[in-house]
């Protein structure tokens, strides 16, 4: 064999060696490349499924707080039309149809944030509002009706001359305002989501 011939022969086996080992540095890097791109999407999944779990819990927070503004509203109007006299007070005796006469007391009654069998057993259902729909879902409805509980507080005022006394009839005539806390609990669709609200009323008799 001549040495040109040689010459030939070194530098093929040269390329092709070369070859090889480029052939192996592209099979790495993309194996790399891969190894990133599924970190990447592993990732963005999981990004993905915790914020449809956060929208989720949303949505079922305002679906129970809707429903409980919904009790309080109840609560309000059953007022208005039940208590009408100083006599109608006596109603409010130790939870008979959800009211309660808590006077001189600021404490809710026993079970009210913790225990849902109160709720079941005490409460005041507001019913006909099954398909409440703050998102636009018409095909979903609460887990339950949502219930509101009444507790008069006793008379209060914030103007002294509502105790002033009467000079023509020689008597104090007491315009202190009735006051009563209502207090409501709203459902979701699951029966976990669960929104508690309160709002005071006051009138005069």
């Amino acid at each position: 064999m001549s040495q040109q011939s040689t010459e030939i022969f070194s530098a093929m086996n040269l390329r092709f060696v070369n070859r090889s080992r480029q052939s192996g540095s592209v099979l790495a890097i993309s194996l790399v490349i891969l190894l990133v791109l599924t970190i990447l999407g592993v990732n963005s999944m999981s990004s993905l499924m915790l914020e449809e779990k956060m929208a989720a819990n949303t949505r079922q927070s305002m679906v129970a707080s809707q429903a409980a503004e919904v009790a309080l509203r109840a609560g309000e109007d059953w007022i208005r039309n039940n208590v009408t006299a100083a006599t109608d007070i006596s109603q409010f005796s130790n939870g008979t149809a959800g009211l309660y006469s808590h006077s001189g007391k600021l404490n809710p009654p026993l079970g009210v944030f913790t225990d849902n069998t109160f709720w079941t057993n005490n409460g005041v259902a507001v019913g006909g509002i099954a398909a409440i729909d703050p998102a636009g879902a018409k095909t979903q409805s609460l887990f339950q009706d949502p219930r509101y509980i009444i507790e008069y507080l006793g008379r209060v005022s914030e103007d002294a001359r509502d105790d002033a006394l009467d000079i023509i009839n020689d008597v104090v005539v007491d315009k202190r305002e009735y006051a009563f806390r209502i207090t409501a609990i709203g459902y979701g669709e699951n029966p976990n989501a669960r929104f508690l609200a309160q709002s005071t009323y006051r009138i005069r008799l």
